[in-house]
């Protein structure tokens, strides 16, 4: 999202060790990073922290090509995943530093079955991810059936101000009544993903998390994703809902979205 210069781009994707679909769902995510013309990398210092991050790895895929900048244009980075990084160092970089850029990780944890798999991510996330502010669960439907309240344990363990299930963490920003920050306890000394929320229209006293959840397949396809074919028609309609929402506008941002 953004060319990952947002605060909700996916950063650590966290997989089962002995799940069997792994690779399958790895090249599906590299086939659509593909297809996807690098964007300029115009925060300061992404060359520099992309570079960082993907030297010290040995296994990344990288998709597409980089290209240099000049003065009037900002440099062009590839997608960088890097692959089955080791979960044991918890000192690496793509654990405590912020990417902010191109450059996502993969790491595996083992586990005997689904519930002892998310009890260890959590575990994982909590511990060793630098940074509370979001986290997202992806679970199918038949899986969710099998954990029941081991899953209502991991949504209550995982210490992040925003827990989405099945989709992006955006949308705990976007909905705007939902409360958004970091999880409570970061001090000046160690700041992580800040000090306190805001939007909160309910106006709760001391928030701890918001929770979104939403079906394993969303129809129509959401606007926020990339292979969405009418977003930049919907993005504007967007905006104009939010200044003077009415119901042809909702209507005209629903027909757009059919069409994706």
């Amino acid at each position: 999202n953004n060319a990952g210069f947002n605060c909700n781009a996916v950063r650590t994707l966290v997989m089962p060790r002995e799940w069997r679909h792994r690779e399958a769902l790895l090249e599906a995510i590299e086939d659509v990073l593909a297809d996807i013309e690098p964007r300029p990398a115009y925060y300061p210092g992404a060359e520099e922290r992309f570079d960082s991050l993907v030297e010290a790895h040995d296994d990344v895929a990288m998709l597409g090509e980089r290209e240099e900048g000049d003065d009037e244009e900002s440099p062009r980075l590839p997608w960088a995943i890097l692959r089955d990084v080791n979960p044991e160092r918890e000192d690496a970089p793509w654990f405590q530093e912020e990417a902010f850029c191109s450059v996502a990780c993969e790491t595996r944890l083992s586990g005997e079955d689904a519930a002892a798999f998310l009890e260890r991510a959590v575990d994982f996330c909590n511990e060793c991810l630098w940074g509370t502010l979001n986290a997202s669960l992806i679970i199918h439907p038949e899986t969710r059936r099998q954990l029941d309240d081991a899953l209502e344990q991991a949504i209550d363990d995982l210490q992040y101000g925003s827990v989405v299930i099945n989709h992006w963490p955006a949308l705990s920003y976007a909905l705007g009544v939902t409360p958004w920050g970091g999880y409570p306890g970061s001090t000046y000394q160690d700041i992580q993903s800040g000090i306190g929320f805001v939007h909160n229209t309910r106006l709760f006293d001391r928030p701890q998390k918001s929770v979104v959840q939403g079906p394993f397949r969303m129809w129509p396809k959401p606007p926020w994703f990339v292979t969405h074919e009418t977003a930049d028609a919907i993005a504007p309609r967007l905006v104009e809902f939010e200044r003077d929402p009415s119901l042809s506008g909702f209507l005209g941002i629903t027909w757009r979205a059919l069409w994706g």
